[in-house]
């Protein structure tokens, strides 16, 4: 009996382990393995990153069935053990893309080899259910340390040299360049608004006591067709250096205003849209100018706009600041510090910024039952000073009723609802103004 006991709990662990089509190690299992790894790697020793990703896959799957396609998909698992070497930890991390670690390489020239060899025996052609086909890969390589130390950092650079052999024709590999950071996501980024790849979502700011929708908070998305959606913490910053925050910045603002002024007037509702701006977009000389450009495209009335702006853009050339901050005020826009309390808080700086609102970060209302001391220090700071305050991911009941046990009314978070897409974000305010807790 103990045996079979031991046996399903091996089996049950072995499957929250493993990808179901392939039996690799899935994404968790693979990063704790690596990591396992990379804690015990010598300061001299060199490991690759591969990041895989087979060419024109969706369309033998369309062409062929799901069945056809995961047969080949097993096909190819196959033939990389066989390619690979025997110490290294494989992963398939989405539909058509695998993850490589290889240990303690000798050289540069050894992960060459290691990727034409691959290339060379996967385009090999496969006969599944009588059909043969030919498939062909795209390889991205990151070294550790080289390339970075963190293994998201490695795989993501890895991502972006895979990306560029796509971009020169496919069936080969490259390694990854510093470079190649700035000016491949400069392009990818100038295609992205260029194409529409970018949209907005927007997550609701409700009242905690009535569930009524006060406003929301816009959110950027990027929908690339052939990567899917792109972590906001993946691009922001990049479009941040590489300049093309600014071009970006501006049409969100004007989409934002765009969508809230229409579904006031469809809805006969007093929404007000959040928008976030960076440090880049706030310091440019014809910033307001941007904002009034904004308002005036869209024709929106300026009350129904409040632009977040973060500590360090209110703590840096105070005098700018102050004189910008002045300026959205007599146009009649309102100011909110985001993520209040992670960095330079302080009752002096506050008692000098013209601001409307302050959002308590998740950081402070994820342990507020047990401990609320600096969730109240901001409320009542807030409060001595006449600023409305709000709430950012809540996500439990409990942490709702201690913040509203603390005088804080303004919620956002998964408790009620998740970011949504503009279509779906109409949807329930045409359903009714009103969110039940989730």
């Amino acid at each position: 009996m103990l045996d079979i006991l031991e046996k399903s709990q091996e089996k049950i662990l072995h499957q929250s382990r493993h990808d179901e089509l392939t039996n690799l190690p899935n994404r968790s299992y693979f990063y704790q393995q690596v990591r396992e790894q990379l804690s015990s790697s010598k300061d001299y020793e060199i490991n690759a990153i591969f990041f895989i990703d087979i060419d024109k896959f969706k369309s033998i799957n369309d062409s062929f069935g799901h069945e056809v396609g995961d047969l080949l998909l097993q096909a190819i698992t196959k033939r990389l053990k066989e390619n690979l070497p025997q110490n290294s930890i494989s992963s398939r991390i989405g539909g058509d893309e695998f993850i490589i670690f290889i240990p303690n390489i000798k050289s540069n020239k050894f992960a060459e080899d290691v990727a034409k060899k691959v290339i060379s025996n996967i385009k090999k052609p496969y006969s599944i259910n009588g059909k043969e086909l030919i498939i062909t890969l795209s390889i991205g390589i990151s070294f550790y340390p080289i390339d970075g130390t963190d293994i998201d950092l490695l795989i993501n650079n890895a991502d972006l040299a895979m990306y560029n052999v796509k971009n020169r024709g496919k069936n080969d590999f490259e390694f990854y360049d510093l470079n190649m950071r700035n000016k491949l996501s400069k392009e990818m980024l100038i295609k992205a608004l260029e194409e529409e790849e970018l949209e907005l979502y927007y997550q609701p700011k409700v009242n905690g006591v009535t569930g009524d929708i006060t406003g929301m908070e816009s959110l950027l998305r990027w929908n690339h067709p052939e990567k899917g959606f792109i972590s906001p913490a993946e691009f922001i910053p990049l479009a941040e250096e590489t300049g093309s925050i600014i071009a970006i910045g501006e049409w969100v603002l004007k989409k934002a205003c765009e969508q809230t002024r229409r579904w006031n007037q469809m809805t006969n509702s007093s929404l007000v849209v959040a928008v976030n701006i960076s440090n880049i977009q706030f310091g440019k000389v014809d910033f307001i100018e941007m904002v009034k450009r904004a308002l005036k495209e869209s024709k929106l009335n300026p009350k129904y706009l409040e632009l977040e702006i973060t500590e360090s853009i209110a703590v840096n050339n105070e005098e700018e600041v102050i004189n910008k901050l002045i300026l959205l005020k007599e146009l009649g826009v309102s100011v909110a510090i985001d993520d209040f309390g992670t960095g330079y808080s302080s009752l002096s700086y506050l008692q000098k910024l013209p601001i409307d609102t302050l959002k308590i970060d998740k950081v402070f209302v994820d342990d507020i039952v047990k401990d609320d001391t600096i969730a109240k220090m901001i409320i009542d700071m807030a409060q001595n000073l006449g600023i409305s305050v709000i709430a950012e991911g809540v996500e439990r009941e409990d942490q709702l009723n201690q913040l509203l046990k603390l005088g804080c009314g303004s919620i956002q978070g998964y408790l009620f609802s998740r970011p949504l897409p503009a279509e779906k974000f109409k949807d329930l305010l045409i359903k009714g103004n009103q969110l039940k807790i989730n």
